[in-house]
């Protein structure tokens, strides 16, 4: 299988590079296409060609708009055909390159305005079909909480303590008794007095901690929203206006394209804001006007065709309506 790479890059000489690059790599250059828009005119460096049919040509993508916007605002697309399993290797050499990373730059464009849309004809008409999408998503608020905080308090206290202290007492005692030699030798004798003081120290203890925790609990909430989107439905009128013809009018010689006219004009009241919700019998003459202005023949030719649209396209538009409704 074949895949194809596409790169877009804002300098020519970038995408140059890139092509070189991948020519160097064993890639066909016949498989590597650049296609630019030329600054002085409205088409690609290919003389004679139109630019979007360059476009399609080169890429054959439905939402080639894109690199038709891209190389109309300046930009060079670069595509290359390459089997699957090198696929890669081409991603690789492109992104060394550094190419525009085109969602963000479509982004950027749709901010501008633009559309992304190319119509095929100037008076296209189209009707969106718009579907809402429920995003459900979820935000931290404060809803309470505890705040902890921490003083120094003095607090006097007292102890009591037992303090010993000594005091020399000195007696004189008369002794009888006889006396030897030693009694004659020089003596000293000390004695030391002590007492007690009281010593104060403090030790600080760790006696209890306050700890903050959380519970969690989950729940689940059910979120309920009505969502809108648009049901379009495509009603075969014609087929219906033939029917009505073919059981009605034919056999009176009449012609289909002679009466059609009048079916439409019949829808075009069931479609326009001012007569869509009057009863008919408030609007047949009003209609009655418009066959003449509009020379849609007859009134008594045409009367019923005009009602037939009328009711038709109101049954329509209110059955849309009611499809709409969620």
């Amino acid at each position: 299988m074949v895949a194809t790479i596409i790169g877009v890059f804002d300098d020519r000489t970038e995408a140059d590079s890139t092509r070189q690059d991948l020519v160097n790599a064993g890639f066909d250059d016949s498989s590597i296409r650049v296609v630019a828009k030329d600054q002085s005119s409205s088409t690609t460096h290919h003389e004679g060609e139109g630019f979007w049919d360059r476009v399609r040509e080169f890429f054959g993508l439905e939402d080639s708009h894109q690199y038709r916007e891209a190389a109309q605002r300046g930009g060079t697309v670069l595509a290359v055909d390459a089997p699957d399993e090198r696929a890669d290797m081409v991603a690789d050499i492109i992104q060394k390159h550094q190419p525009v990373d085109l969602d963000r730059r479509i982004d950027e464009w749709r901010k501008q305005g633009w559309s992304g849309e190319q119509a095929s004809q100037q008076d296209q008409e189209s009707i969106p079909v718009a579907h809402e999408q429920l995003h459900v998503g979820k935000r931290i608020e404060r809803s309470g909480g505890v705040r902890v905080y921490s003083r120094i308090v003095e607090e006097p206290v007292e102890e009591n303590v037992q303090l010993r202290e000594e005091r020399i007492r000195v007696e004189r005692r008369q002794v009888d008794r006889p006396a030897g030699d030693e009694a004659f030798k020089e003596r000293t004798i000390e004695a030391s007095e002590t007492r007690e003081r009281p010593v104060v120290s403090k030790e600080a203890r760790i006696v209890e901690e306050v700890v903050l925790n959380k519970d969690v609990q989950e729940r689940t909430e059910t979120v309920r929203d009505t969502l809108r989107h648009t049901e379009v439905d495509v009603q075969p009128l014609e087929e219906e206006f033939r029917r009505d013809f073919d059981a009605n009018y034919a056999s009176r010689g009449m012609s289909y394209e002679k009466m059609q006219p009048a079916y439409a004009y019949g829808v075009q009241l069931a479609s326009d804001p001012e007569t869509r919700d009057q009863d008919w019998s408030k609007l047949e003459q009003r209609a009655r006007q418009g066959c003449q202005s509009n020379n849609l023949g007859p009134w008594e030719d045409v009367n019923r065709a005009v009602r037939y649209g009328f009711d038709r396209g109101r049954s329509g538009r209110n059955s849309s309506r009611k499809g709409s409704k969620r």
